[in-house]
């Protein structure tokens, strides 16, 4: 019975420190406070994982956690606009590649060989425009003091979560703002 009195003050405790917010957007906000440490941490859950992978093309899910610390059409790059060009190049040239390696029937192994040539090139092709910076979502976090960026995709969901100096939370909402933006 003591067991349960002091859990009951506990859970107490902890409601009184705690906050949910649901936002217009439907963002569910749950912010506890902990005043031992000028440091935040976060998780941020996201409702999609491998099950909305299409049928045989499994990765996808995972492969979307991983860009979303790559960077934005604002972070990690000078010109988007002339990188955008370059990488429709690069889908253009592969998207042909491919429709060749897959044909069944009267597949020409000489113009598959020009179409691979062709999506290479593409991809090494000088542009204009600068290429991407080496600056990611994750060596922003780093140099600003974040620690324990990592991140996971299972079945169905997806989950991010690091920690930062109290005084990085501005930038810490800019950052997870930009991750839902990925172009």
């Amino acid at each position: 019975m003591l067991c349960s009195l002091a859990l009951a003050q506990d859970l107490a405790a902890f409601e009184k420190r705690t906050t949910v917010k649901k936002l217009a957007n439907g963002l569910t906000v749950i912010i506890c406070e902990r005043p031992e440490a000028p440091v935040f941490s976060f998780f941020t859950h996201v409702d999609a994982g491998s099950v909305q992978d299409p049928m045989k093309k499994t990765g996808l899910a995972h492969m979307f956690e991983h860009m979303a610390f790559k960077g934005t059409d604002t972070i990690g790059t000078r010109d988007y606009a002339g990188e955008k060009v370059a990488l429709a190049k690069v889908e253009v040239a592969y998207a042909a590649y491919i429709a060749e390696r897959d044909e069944r029937v009267d597949r020409d192994d000489a113009k598959l060989k020009q179409l691979e040539q062709a999506w290479k090139d593409a991809i090494t092709a000088p542009t204009n425009s600068p290429r991407r910076t080496t600056t990611n979502s994750g060596k922003i976090v780093e140099g600003e003091g974040g620690e324990g960026m990592n991140a996971f995709t299972n079945y169905d969901e997806t989950g991010y979560h690091y920690s930062f100096p109290v005084n990085r939370l501005e930038l810490w909402a800019y950052l997870e703002s930009e991750r839902s933006c990925i172009p």
